[in-house]
């Protein structure tokens, strides 16, 4: 899921299935369904109120139900491969069309922007009132653990870091 381009085929079988075998899920494919679910939100957006509930509530349950898409078309709608993708229609052409792919980016490929997340936080009146903050992209597996034992604070960088006694 790290991937600048992926070139899923119509019959791909893609999920997060760490719960499933018995791992706790924690990383990559945690952050990049995130990083997917919020990518298209407009500026400003979140800074009004979104309520940024309904939208991980999917990425939980798709983590926590270790859902498996059995299309390319399903791995959009759970937010496992991006809506941006093409899609090979069979196997024989799926490994052209990749290669294609790979000789576009070799041409113009630029190395992205750090993903900023926005992630839910409990208020208290040490904090500023607001039902966010945002983190750099790898404190998302401590932040999703905290969230989901109902737990906080956890370490961010100082930059991020909310200030108050713990």
């Amino acid at each position: 899921m790290h991937a600048a381009k992926c070139q899923p085929c119509g019959e791909t079988y893609i999920g997060l299935v760490e719960v499933g075998v018995g791992v706790i899920p924690a990383g990559g494919g945690c952050k990049e369904l995130m990083v997917r679910l919020t990518e298209g939100l407009p500026d400003g957006v979140i800074d009004a109120g979104l309520n940024l509930q309904q939208l991980y509530a999917k990425a939980f349950e798709n983590i926590a139900m270790a859902k498996v898409a059995t299309s390319a078309v399903e791995g959009m709608e759970l937010g496992y491969i991006r809506k941006t993708e093409s899609i090979s229609l069979n196997r024989d052409q799926q490994l052209w069309d990749a290669k294609q792919v790979v000789l576009g980016l070799a041409k113009f490929y630029k190395k992205p922007k750090p993903v900023m997340i926005p992630v839910m936080v409990r208020i208290s009146e040490e904090w500023p009132k607001r039902s966010f903050t945002t983190c750099a992209m790898g404190n998302l597996p401590r932040i999703m653990i905290a969230m989901s034992l109902g737990r906080w604070p956890i370490s961010f960088p100082e930059a991020t870091a909310p200030k108050g006694p713990w």
